[in-house]
């Protein structure tokens, strides 16, 4: 990692300055805005969310934006919601008041997302969540995807995949709603809630590669593993509730073939190891880095009291993001930003990591 001196206030401000400017589009991207929204605003992270409610389907389903009905999101927003009602508590008074309300008025339509995800998309009990299309993963373009794209090419309904980070994420959302559950004093839901996330975690723990450390995805069509090295098989890290896999994998993403490796700029994980022969330094998802995947690694760090990563990755992501540029992904190797700039979900995990 280079030297790098970032005025943190200079920082703060330009992150706030972006998030005040960003359009407003009730995207599954806006979850994570919400994240940063509730640094300086809670009010405006709740209607955030809020906005993205709107959305919902009668069946439970959230899509991934409202252009785009058919095809659900990723299922960060309860970990969304998790984030806005601690800074609300941190605020306290009116803050407090209208993040608890808003928790209380919509707990039955999270509720109702995680019951349609555990059914519809996993109606079989694998722990491991279906998509439908690749975008539905948010790691559109992966190589993780390389077999059921070439499928879809032909027949768009034949791509089917059982996505592990997808899965890891949502067993963790069914940890925090479950938490919220109790908060709220809904414990006819708590139980229900825990099971899913155990349900969920045994399905990642089992897809891992006994060879590699890391979890995989599932061809849906054909049964099979689907060995990509990329940074989705860090999804245990995700998943939480295995201390040794947990142990394991930080040790692997710490090491040289992932944080440690000399080529990188920071010390920051791309989308595709560079050891692997499909690393792609300015292809979105076969290399550059991820600056919402880098956070929610850290969340998920600071949750399990691994100090040590979430250090490496707090002190590298601001270093990172101290170019002001907000990029969309960063280039592993020069730091550069790539994509788009001034990009609002980027800007929400700035102040996420300055606190």
């Amino acid at each position: 990692m280079t030297g790098t001196v970032v005025n943190l206030m200079a920082l703060r401000r330009a992150a706030v300055t972006c998030l005040d400017r960003a359009p407003v589009r009730p995207t599954w991207d806006s979850a994570i805005t919400a994240i940063g929204l509730a640094r300086f605003d809670v009010p405006r992270a709740v209607a955030e969310l809020d906005r993205l409610l709107q959305a919902q389907q009668d069946t439970g389903m959230l899509p991934l934006s409202s252009e785009a009905a058919g095809l659900c999101a990723p299922p960060v927003h309860v970990i969304a919601l998790g984030h806005v009602l601690d800074r609300a508590t941190e605020a306290g008074g009116a803050d407090l008041a209208a993040a608890e309300a808003f928790a209380d008025r919509s707990f039955d339509r999270w509720l109702a997302w995680h019951r349609w995800l555990a059914k519809v998309r996993d109606p079989d009990g694998t722990g491991l969540l279906e998509i439908r299309h690749s975008v539905e993963s948010g790691f559109d373009t992966s190589p993780r995807w390389d077999g059921p794209r070439a499928r879809a090419g032909a027949d768009a309904s034949a791509f089917r995949a059982r996505d592990v980070f997808l899965s890891g994420i949502f067993a963790a959302a069914n940890d925090v709603l479950a938490g919220i559950a109790d908060e709220l004093g809904r414990t006819d839901a708590t139980a229900e809630l825990h099971a899913l996330a155990a349900r969920f975690r045994a399905g990642v723990a089992v897809s891992v590669d006994p060879a590699t450390s890391l979890a995989r995805d599932v061809d849906g069509e054909t049964g099979e593993w689907i060995a990509a090295s990329t940074i989705a098989g860090f999804a245990p890290l995700l998943a939480g509730g295995n201390r040794e896999l947990a142990a394991r994998q930080r040790t692997l993403l710490l090491g040289e073939d992932w944080l440690g490796h000399g080529a990188l700029h920071y010390p920051l994980p791309p989308t595709v190891s560079p050891m692997s022969p499909g690393f792609r330094r300015r292809v979105k998802w076969h290399g550059p880095v991820s600056p919402i995947i880098a956070m929610l690694l850290g969340w998920a760090s600071a949750r399990d009291s691994a100090w040590d990563l979430r250090a490496v990755l707090a002190d590298a992501s601001v270093a990172q993001l101290g170019d002001l540029c907000f990029g969309e992904f960063y280039e592993p190797v020069t730091g550069e930003p790539l994509g788009a700039r001034d990009h609002p979900p980027t800007a929400a995990v700035a102040l996420e990591w300055l606190g």
